[in-house]
């Protein structure tokens, strides 16, 4: 899941280089020819500058790659953490009849779908009718591993705007995913910060999320070879940005859905604490259970629709001594530091290096 959010950077990263490189090109254009300048070097410059003058298609041209580039990026980005994501459920749940009602609800009608799309070219030679029925059925027997037809949730009939990616998102089980983006503290920081406005939670998600409505609404008019007007490389960089910030957020609540499973399958519980500092150093009573420095401290809120919080020990300490792992034989209190805001209401499990996917 990590892997797609670092693919996604990196292509957003390039993006932002490209549009460096196009205000270089700009500036270049002012750049009067030096009678110092070797000949070549100016006889280039010239030619630039004729090529440059008369090219009026460029900055359409320009626009239309950046546009095009930006929604493919982030559309891939989507289709593949929803992969993961269910990549994960499959991996972390031991039988079909445990995993999230709504994807059971929805895997047999999506799979059927999906079955009358396999002449489409993104699946043909790749995925076959047996492949899908065998899979299908391992779920629907007595199967010792069942195989979930992944690409039947991945699949969308139009655009990434935020109402589809929150539908895209809830047939996996994931609900409310845009109020939980608005909640999310990273991206509730840049836009407070961006817009000098209120706290998210007192905004639409129209208004919210509308530079990713705009996105794809303006990758239908580039498509079409008709655009409405050509943003400027200022606000081309800012809507790459917001892309950004949004996508860590979706990261992050799609990655947060996972943890209550983790617990469940490769957790130990470890309780409520004695004592929380700082809201980062957790004081716990540790029996007869190996804890090393790096292992996973997972936080349960006291709230029931609050998402689960994840970080690594960053830190162990017993009566005010340093470890970098323990293994005490007697209820033993131990202190240990973690990156996220934990509370005395939260119950924390461990989940060790080992067996985190």
């Amino acid at each position: 899941m990590d892997a797609s959010l670092a693919t996604f950077n990196q292509e957003l990263h390039d993006l932002r280089h490209h549009i460096h490189g196009l205000e270089i090109e700009s500036r270049l254009m002012s750049v009067p020819a030096q009678p110092t300048q070797p000949a070549h070097i100016a006889t280039l410059l010239k030619q630039f500058q004729d090529h440059r003058a008369g090219a009026t298609a460029k900055r359409r041209f320009d626009y239309t790659s950046i546009i095009i580039s930006l929604y493919g990026a982030l559309e891939h980005y989507i289709e593949t953490l929803l992969q993961e994501h269910l990549t994960r459920i499959s991996a972390l749940v031991p039988t079909y009849l445990e995993i999230p009602e709504t994807i059971r609800t929805k895997h047999v009608p999506l799979t059927a779908e999906l079955l009358g799309r396999l002449e489409h070219q993104k699946y043909r030679n790749r995925i076959t009718p047996e492949f899908l029925i065998g899979n299908l059925h391992s779920c629907l027997s007595t199967a010792d591993k069942y195989r979930l037809n992944i690409d039947a949730f991945c699949h969308h009939g139009s655009n990434f705007r935020s109402e589809t990616i929150e539908s895209y998102f809830k047939q996996t089980g994931i609900e409310n995913l845009s109020k939980q983006i608005r909640s999310n503290a990273s991206f509730s920081d840049y836009y407070q910060q961006k817009n000098q406005a209120l706290p998210p939670d007192d905004i639409s998600f129209d208004l919210l999320f509308a530079p990713i409505n705009d996105l794809a609404e303006r990758r239908n008019e580039v498509a079409h070879g008709s655009p409405s007007e050509l943003l400027s490389n200022e606000l081309l960089l800012a809507l790459i940005s917001f892309v950004e910030v949004y996508g860590k957020a979706l990261h992050t609540v799609v990655r947060q859905s996972l943890l209550p499973w983790e617990v469940q399958y490769r957790g130990q519980t470890l309780g409520q604490p004695i004592q929380v500092y700082n809201n980062s150093i957790v004081c716990l009573n540790i029996n007869n259970i190996p804890i090393t420095q790096g292992d996973w401290l997972i936080a349960q809120p006291a709230n029931p629709n609050a998402a689960y919080l994840e970080g690594v020990i960053l830190e162990i300490q017993i009566a005010n001594a340093t470890h970098d792992k323990i293994h005490p034989q007697t209820k033993t209190a131990v202190a240990f530091r973690v990156d996220y805001s934990a509370k005395k209401n939260q119950t924390f499990y461990l989940i060790q290096q080992d067996k985190r996917l």
